[in-house]
């Protein structure tokens, strides 16, 4: 007997990818939160994937691009 909808939803909401993705982006959000909390507040979520590729002391751009799998033209 094939799964009602009912287990269908279950699944696909407790698949561990979708829990992955769930608390990423909960990751995300709070540390924007965080940072604007802290008076950073031009920053926007669509700046954490950049964020978490700049090293302490400084990162040029053209690295900055690489580990995140994009071109410095996009970067910039």
């Amino acid at each position: 007997m094939p799964p009602s909808p009912t287990e269908i939803q279950e699944a696909r909401n407790t698949n561990i990818g979708r829990l992955f993705i769930r608390a990423h982006r909960d990751f995300q959000l709070r540390s924007i939160e965080r940072l604007q909390a802290l008076g950073y507040h031009d920053i926007a979520t669509t700046h954490a994937t950049v964020l978490m590729y700049i090293d302490l002391k400084g990162t040029r751009i053209i690295t900055l691009a690489e580990r995140a799998g994009m071109t410095k033209q996009s970067m910039g």
